[in-house]
């Protein structure tokens, strides 16, 4: 287990990030992480249950002066959102702690802290974006707030 500091590049979905790792002695690296022991909902799950959040009135009228007036907004999105909030206080702190996937695939598993010492995976779980994995088995995904 490696430890380091890093800044948020992009995030993929609501576990998945692209990090600039600091590696040390002025050298950094892009490394493309998931957040370790979280499931979020799924981009393309054939489930509506899952895969969509009501919209707010405020935002709904943004949207409609903006035409774009869809009544939901899919759970993924809105999990990628959070993510993004969370990781873009840097500094941020990695704990790596294995590598999955193989090829353009890989990635690894990572514990990570944002500046104010808030642990991202934890947070995620307690506003509802994320459940906690357990023993590696994919739970349900949190149900949509309404």
């Amino acid at each position: 287990m490696y430890e380091y500091s890093a800044r948020m590049l992009q995030t993929l979905n609501g576990a998945v990030a692209d990090l600039m790792i600091d590696v040390g002695f002025n050298i950094y690296t892009m490394v493309r992480v998931r957040i370790k022991g979280i499931c979020v909902p799924d981009f393309y799950s054939n489930s509506e249950e899952e895969t969509l959040y009501p919209i707010s009135e405020e935002e709904l009228a943004i949207r409609a002066a903006a035409k774009s007036a869809d009544r939901w907004e899919s759970a993924a999105k809105v999990a990628d959102k959070c993510l993004e909030a969370l990781l873009s206080q840097s500094p941020l702190r990695v704990k790596t702690e294995a590598i999955g996937g193989t090829g353009k695939r890989s990635f690894y598993l990572a514990t990570i802290t944002n500046s104010e010492g808030i642990d991202v995976g934890s947070e995620m779980v307690k506003m509802g974006h994320a459940v906690f994995a357990i023993d590696g088995a994919r739970p349900s995904v949190p149900r949509p707030r309404t």
